[in-house]
């Protein structure tokens, strides 16, 4: 740290594993100036949201996602992110984002190496050259999603889902109140 050159942690390696991760790793980089430091996996949220805070990019190169936490988690603190297209998190973004909004963060997959690698240097070099701008969008993006994504409104999508669910195949049974938390619309 400090050198001005980039440096690459990877946190989630196994126990005792990450000299052999941090190895393989720096085998397949192709450039010789980037320090790569690998980090074990922790359930101490506190670790993993300094490294979240601290840096200035968070990648989430999975070939398929279920859906992307640590995503959330880094827009959330206003880390700029790079995510996979194959994720929730994509899907989430792309849904309630304009176009041009998801597409700085989001990068196209194919599953092979050989085409994927280049894509992600691409859009990792593309951020990393103006870091004001990439934490300026990571902040936008935020504040799109959290305007559209509180908890009263999922709450109220969920108890539509089920009210809707009880009343299909049971119509005319007594139909049930929930004590709802103040602000929630019901349906």
């Amino acid at each position: 740290m400090g050198t001005g050159r980039p440096s690459l942690i990877v946190r989630g390696a196994e126990p005792g594993k990450g000299d052999l991760l941090r190895n393989r790793l720096v085998a397949w980089a192709a450039s010789p100036g980037v320090e790569i430091r690998t980090r074990e996996y922790v359930a101490d949220t506190e670790r993993q949201e300094q490294d979240i805070k601290t840096a200035s990019l968070l990648l989430m190169p999975s070939r398929s996602e279920g859906f992307g936490l640590v995503g959330v988690e880094a827009l959330a603190v206003g880390t700029p992110i790079l995510i996979t297209e194959k994720s929730g998190l994509a899907e989430l973004i792309r849904e309630h984002c304009p176009p041009d909004v998801a597409r700085r963060c989001i990068v196209p997959v194919t599953g092979d190496l050989e085409t994927d690698a280049p894509v992600w240097e691409r859009h990792i070099d593309f951020v990393m050259r103006d870091r004001r701008a990439a934490f300026g969008n990571a902040a936008d993006m935020a504040m799109m999603l959290s305007k559209k994504l509180t908890w009263a409104r999922q709450l109220t999508v969920c108890f539509k889902r089920w009210q809707r669910s009880v009343e299909g195949p049971y119509r005319g049974v007594r139909k049930w109140r929930f004590g709802l938390p103040a602000g929630v619309a019901t349906p």
